[in-house]
């Protein structure tokens, strides 16, 4: 799914934007990739190419996205979600999210702000149910997603959206019947 810009300002004064991380970008984002495995020692063996598709395979996912965290232009961050069917074997209405930053941008306030924007992509994909795997995470951050609404559960965090809309075919069938007895014709 792609995910338009959102800046924000941080209490510092600095900006930080969130956006989808689009294909053209993969040279940049396998750089951060690889970097921010690195500070964990780890790394990845994907080529440029292969970051391509992956990237182009989540901009047309509509239960997916991956967002860059950029500062001063520079992405410096992934703040991701996935429908967590694929997953774990649940149900779509329940998705699964990560944030990955460098040390130069991780605080409390932008991981905040991180968990604020995939809220709202999560919002308008429909997802009913957000889970955070925290099995190896620090208690601040798990602090964090309570101040967000979730509640620990085993090893993850989980929070729970009511349904804003519900898809109703037969409003959706009495429409088309009715611009058809209108005599209205659309344009696609």
């Amino acid at each position: 799914m792609y995910y338009e810009n959102h800046d924000v300002i941080l209490k510092d004064g600095s900006k930080i934007a969130f956006h989808s991380v689009r294909a053209d970008e993969a040279a940049t984002a396998l750089r951060c990739l690889n970097k921010l495995l690195a500070a964990e020692g780890k790394s990845t063996d994907l080529s440029e190419e292969d970051e391509k598709r992956y990237l182009e395979k989540v901009l047309d996912d509509e239960g997916s996205a991956l967002l860059g965290v950029y500062k001063d232009g520079d992405l410096l961050g992934f703040a991701r979600l996935k429908n967590a069917k694929e997953m774990y074997a649940k149900d779509r209405d329940c998705c699964n999210i990560g944030i990955t930053l460098d040390e130069s941008i991780k605080s409390e306030e932008v991981c905040g702000r991180a968990v604020e924007a995939l809220i709202d992509v999560i919002q308008r994909i429909g997802y009913q149910q957000i889970e955070v795997d925290v099995k190896d995470m620090e208690e601040d951050r798990i602090h964090m997603y309570r101040e967000y609404g979730f509640e620990k559960q085993e090893d993850k965090m989980v929070k729970q959206f009511d349904v804003k809309f519900q898809y109703d075919e037969k409003a959706t069938t009495d429409l088309e019947e009715w611009i058809e007895e209108q005599g209205i014709q659309l344009r696609y």
